[in-house]
């Protein structure tokens, strides 16, 4: 018998060695042995291998759009497998069942954990404000590496020219360019 389950807040997959009342003996995927806890179990199943099992159920999550998933929801706080049945429809596989959970624990953006399988989706105010601050971030990430590679060939990049002074004689580590000093002079240490 396998499982597919949490641990140390990721999911997991692995094959049953024995087991003791309200704990299991499991061998991960990677071939490690860990003590879990049957209420940590999502998923028992038998036929597949555990690493095909995960392979599959994260090849169909990439598939999911998370948006979809969230209007899947009826705005109340739900089990992961009711999601799934209204997600997929009534007769669904394990694998797509476990996919579902995969997408629902990678985007907490989107859905707020509640306890041991339960989720709540975010209400639309929250899930706005969440896409608009990562989309911040990306743009923010993506000036950053244009900064990087321009310093690195030796070219100042022209935002930095008003700023120079205040770079050189008082850097402010909230600033997007004068976080790049503070990177480069930890690397140098």
């Amino acid at each position: 018998m396998n499982v597919f389950y949490l641990e140390s807040g990721s999911l997991k997959v692995g094959r049953v060695l024995k087991e003791m009342g309200t704990s299991l003996q499991v061998q991960s995927q990677f071939g490690k042995q860990v003590k879990v806890k049957a209420n940590h179990v999502f998923i028992f199943f038998d036929g597949t291998s555990p690493d095909d099992f995960f392979n599959n159920a994260q090849e169909i999550a990439k598939t999911i759009d998370p948006d979809l998933l969230w209007e899947a929801f009826d705005g109340s706080e739900s089990i992961y497998s009711i999601v799934a049945k209204a997600f997929f429809g009534q007769s669904i596989t394990q694998v797509q069942e476990a996919s579902v959970l995969t997408v629902l624990f990678d985007h907490p953006t989107h859905f707020y954990k509640k306890g041991q399988g339960n989720f709540k989706p975010a209400n639309a105010e929250a899930l706005k404000a969440a896409k608009i601050s990562l989309e911040v971030k990306k743009q923010r990430e993506l000036l950053l590496a244009r900064h990087v590679e321009q310093l690195c060939e030796y070219v100042m990049p022209t935002e930095f020219g008003d700023s120079l002074p205040r770079l050189l004689y008082g850097p402010d580590k909230n600033q997007l360019e004068d976080c790049l000093l503070y990177t480069s002079d930890a690397a140098d240490e």
